[in-house]
């Protein structure tokens, strides 16, 4: 076996160095949860649904939020890179049921997991975590414009927009604040 660069995760976002020599004593000691060759792998991999949502996450039915700290902006791509890396993704809104627990904890102006950058021209989920993409079932678009209109060419992400948090397509480049999102 190869020597080289790996991670262990070991719940709770604790994570490890160690080589590969180290992994089996490592797994042994701390009762491993999953293992990982590199942090690219560690991003699309599903480790088991949790049972609970982690510290500062919170809860509704059978997903935990996680609103961006502050008044933190991003790109989509930047947001949607963050939310994995927490073992989650970001925000897929699935019902009318879940639009409403959105409406009630956070502001507008806020990216969600949706988009279009896989071709095809149908809106999709992002997935991380345990979540895997999907199409985009339920939908809030705003009738001003209307949406999705994909403007210019540039539009392919998916973002709340007005004050009845309906969603827009919108430029992935511009920065917006975001929410993840980890299903239980």
């Amino acid at each position: 076996m190869k020597e080289g660069k790996t991670w262990l995760y070991l719940g709770r976002g604790v994570r490890k160095h160690r080589t590969m020599r180290s992994i089996g004593v490592t797994a042994l000691l701390f009762g491993l949860v999953c293992l990982y060759v590199d942090e690219a792998m560690a991003q699309r991999t599903c480790c088991g649904r949790p049972k609970e949502c982690p510290p500062g996450w919170v809860r509704n039915y059978d997903s935990c939020y996680q609103y961006a700290s502050g008044n933190t902006k991003v790109t989509w791509y930047e947001a949607n890179a963050i939310c994995q890396m927490k073992h989650s993704h970001l925000l897929a809104i699935e019902s009318p049921a879940e639009m409403d627990f959105i409406k009630s904890q956070y502001r507008i102006a806020l990216w969600t997991g949706g988009n279009i950058l896989s071709g095809g021209g149908k809106f999709k989920w992002a997935e991380g975590g345990c979540y895997k993409s999907r199409e985009v079932g339920y939908s809030n678009w705003s009738p001003n414009g209307p949406q999705p209109d994909n403007h210019l060419g540039k539009e392919s992400c998916l973002m709340i927009w007005d004050q009845q948090f309906r969603w827009a397509d919108f430029d992935c480049n511009y920065k917006l604040s975001y929410v993840c999102e980890i299903n239980l």
